[in-house]
């Protein structure tokens, strides 16, 4: 008897020993709670710098008036002694031209012209010129509004694109030529915005000076009417045409839509005519698919007119791509007119 009592005591002991284990190895409902929310909060926010936003868009009021007179556009000269040969004659041009004010990279339209010269020619240093043009621009009025320039990482995270792009967005002669001082300048008048861009070559030689005036697009170029496109096709048997094409898509943009209604109405008013439409582009990008892409615009214009109650039996499409150029492609003028849609007679 002794014997079992004292095997069941060590029976019940061991019994105790393995619930306390048990228990010490499994947490409460509450505990398990705790460390999965605590996880959760860790994981979000160690997800949370990868998921930055663009910068908020630059507040123009935050600019005051200037009241003071201005002299004509381009508001700025060049300096005094700098030889003619170095002076560009350029006309500006209504454009488009992205600028950096505070950390947004901005759109503005308008007057552009875009100047640069070699100021160590005057024995002008490079800080010279720049605080020449600085003092400028204040005078009038400007206050300095980029944050950032087009060299620095903070930009290039925030602004991914390719370098070739954002030099022809922003006009620099190179991201890393003159992106290490880049500077923006907002001039507001009480009727207008004019913002000035200054910067200095990184081999100190030269200065990149912009002036651009915001202002409202003025219709210069009317519509080819239908009647004028019957005569064209009479006298040399095609119509040249510059629709707007969204940037390296086949899809027409809205302001070239009434062109489209005069073709239709060209085909209407002569039953028995035929068009075969020729689209065109630049050299830019490869052959291939600069074909590929002058063969889908000329099927939109087929397919656009088409839907304008014009019998598709009626209109062929046909695309030469780069082949035919009428201008030089060296040029933006040039590869304008190279970008075209040409109607063909085609009986």
């Amino acid at each position: 008897m002794k014997k079992l009592s004292l095997v069941l005591c060590l029976m019940a002991a061991l019994t105790a020993c393995q619930k306390k284990t048990d228990t010490a190895k499994t947490p409460d409902a509450a505990s398990s709670a705790s460390a999965a929310a605590s996880a959760s909060a860790q994981n979000a926010s160690a997800a949370a710098p990868a998921a930055e936003s663009k910068p908020a868009p630059f507040d123009l009021q935050s600019v005051p008036v200037s009241t003071v007179n201005l002299p004509a556009f381009p508001y700025l000269d060049y300096p005094e002694k700098l030889e003619r040969g170095y002076r560009s004659d350029k006309k500006p041009q209504f454009d488009e031209v992205y600028l950096i004010a505070g950390k947004e990279l901005r759109r503005v339209e308008g007057q552009v012209l875009v100047r640069h010269f070699p100021h160590t020619s005057l024995n002008m240093s490079a800080l010279e010129s720049q605080r020449n043009y600085e003092n400028l621009i204040k005078s009038l009025g400007g206050v300095k509004v980029s944050q950032l320039m087009p060299a620095d990482a903070e930009f290039k995270r925030l602004y991914p694109e390719n370098e070739s792009v954002l030099e022809k967005k922003l006009r620099v002669l190179g991201i890393n030529n003159g992106g290490k001082n880049y500077q923006v300048y907002l001039l507001r008048t009480p009727q207008k915005n004019i913002w000035f861009g200054l910067s200095i070559y990184d081999d100190d030689s030269g200065t990149w000076l912009m002036t651009v005036e915001e202002k409202a697009f003025e219709q210069t170029v009317s519509l080819t009417k239908a009647e004028a496109m019957a005569d064209d096709l009479k006298k040399s048997g095609e119509v040249t045409l510059y629709l707007a094409f969204d940037t390296d898509s086949a899809a027409i943009k809205e302001e070239s839509k009434p062109v489209l209604a005069e073709i239709a109405k060209l085909l209407k008013n002569d039953q028995s005519l035929q068009l075969k439409v020729e689209g065109h582009t630049d050299n830019q990008g490869t052959a291939a698919h600069n074909k590929k892409l002058s063969e889908s615009r000329a099927q939109s214009v087929v397919q656009a007119v088409t839907a304008l109650g014009i019998d598709a039996k009626r209109l062929q499409a046909a695309g030469y791509g780069q082949d035919k150029p009428v201008a030089d492609n060296a040029t933006e003028a040039g590869r304008a007119k190279n970008r075209r849609v040409i109607l063909v007679k085609a009986n």
